[in-house]
């Protein structure tokens, strides 16, 4: 642990979410010294810029399909010391779930730096004391359009599915992001693609292929594949049907 001593940095990390300006101007709203870290290419590349922007020790990372909830505070923690790796649960704006999934995080440097390059799962490759809150602090709107939808289901799912992440209730997280939140903006594409995801796991535990799930252009062209296809068109008819 390291000793909290100064206030830590507010960075927000962006890239091709349509919603990025309103959500800055939103964090901006509880923090006008927030920076802003955008158009970096690549998950572990972006953690990388975060960090060399930081100018303190410990950082909260604020991912730009994120919306701070009216009641969340940025304050100084209180604790005499902090953890190399805080997260705070997250409101999922397709299927109401409420976890670590795009939720906001305070990170030390060196947790950052310690991250592995070659990871399916970056966070869970960082070093460090970790502490979970049940504190909700912000929703994920990561639905701004069909392939982000899809992409988070896809993404998310696979990481299940390939036993990457494992906790209590995986299998039932797995039920609601492939089943609940048709009625939601591209709804149905998020369930699509978790769908999708899933099966992608299931063929590919923990393999060198499920590093592909990290490779946004390979997931595009996923996306536009199914997307064209008449089958996934009436798949995605029966989903947003019920």
């Amino acid at each position: 642990m390291e000793q909290a001593s100064e206030r830590p940095d507010i960075i927000f990390v962006s890239f091709d979410e349509p919603n990025a300006d309103a959500h800055f101007e939103r964090l901006k709203s509880f923090e006008p010294s927030a920076k802003r870290v955008h158009g970096v290419r690549g998950i572990y590349a972006a953690y990388q810029a975060v960090a060399e922007t930081a100018t303190t020790s410990h950082f909260y990372m604020v991912d730009a399909d994120s919306w701070v909830l009216d009641d969340f505070s940025f304050a100084i923690p209180d604790e005499a010391s902090l953890a190399d790796i805080k997260m705070w649960s997250a409101r999922n704006a397709v299927n109401g779930l409420r976890w670590f999934n795009g939720g906001l995080k305070l990170l030390s440097r060196r947790a950052v730096l310690s991250m592995n390059p070659g990871s399916i799962d970056f966070f869970s490759s960082m070093a460090g004391e970790r502490v979970l809150s049940g504190e909700i602090a912000t929703e994920t709107r990561f639905n701004a359009t069909p392939f982000l939808a899809w992409r988070a289901g896809f993404r998310e799912c696979a990481k299940l599915t390939g036993k990457v992440v494992r906790f209590r209730d995986a299998g039932e997280h797995l039920n609601i992001w492939q089943t609940q939140g048709a009625d939601k903006l591209n709804g149905a594409w998020c369930m699509l693609g978790a769908r999708m995801g899933a099966n992608y796991g299931l063929k590919n535990p923990a393999g060198h292929s499920l590093l592909k799930i990290n490779d946004m252009r390979w997931l595009y062209d996923v996306f536009e594949d199914a997307r064209k296809s008449n089958a996934i068109a009436t798949i995605l008819a029966e989903i947003a049907g019920g």
